[in-house]
C-alpha cells in the first residue's frame, strides 16, 4: 500500500514552486508514521499540514507545549485554529483529505466542513 507522501507527490509536485521543503522534507517526515485524518494546504510557496491526531482535541500553548485548560483560553485557542485554517482555504490553489491511507483533493467549502466536523465531534470544544 503507497504511503500518503507517495499519494500525495503527484499532486502536490507541480503546484509547489518555492519552499519546496515544507512538503518534501517536513509534511514527509510528519506524514512518515501517521495514518490519521488530515488536510494539506497547498500553495505554491508552501504547504500547512493540519493532522487531527490524538493530540488534535487537546488544545496546547504554542509557547511551551502545555495543555490550555481554562475554558475561555480553550474557546479563544479553537478560534484562532478557525481562523488561521479558513486563511490556508483561501490561500490555496490546491487541499487535500486524507484518511485511512487514503486521499482526496477538497474543495474549499468540503474542507471548512472536515475541519469544523473534527473540532466537533474531536475536540469537543465550541468556537
Amino acid at each position: 500500500m503507497a504511503t500518503y507522501f507517495e499519494l500525495l507527490t503527484p499532486l502536490v509536485d507541480p503546484v509547489l514552486t518555492s519552499y519546496r521543503a515544507d512538503f518534501f522534507t517536513h509534511d514527509r517526515r510528519d506524514l512518515s508514521d501517521y495514518s490519521g485524518p488530515f488536510l494539506l494546504f497547498v500553495r505554491d510557496s508552501g504547504t500547512n499540514l493540519v493532522k487531527f491526531g490524538p493530540d488534535f482535541s487537546t488544545p496546547r500553548s504554542m509557547w511551551d507545549g502545555s495543555e490550555i485548560t481554562e475554558p475561555q483560553q480553550q474557546r479563544e485557542y479553537w478560534r484562532g485554529q478557525f481562523l488561521a485554517v479558513k486563511d490556508l482555504i483561501a490561500a490555496s490553489s490546491l487541499i487535500v483529505f486524507g484518511d485511512k491511507g487514503q486521499i482526496r483533493k477538497a474543495n474549499p467549502a468540503q474542507a471548512l466542513e472536515i475541519y469544523n466536523q473534527r473540532v466537533t465531534t474531536g475536540a469537543k470544544l465550541f468556537l
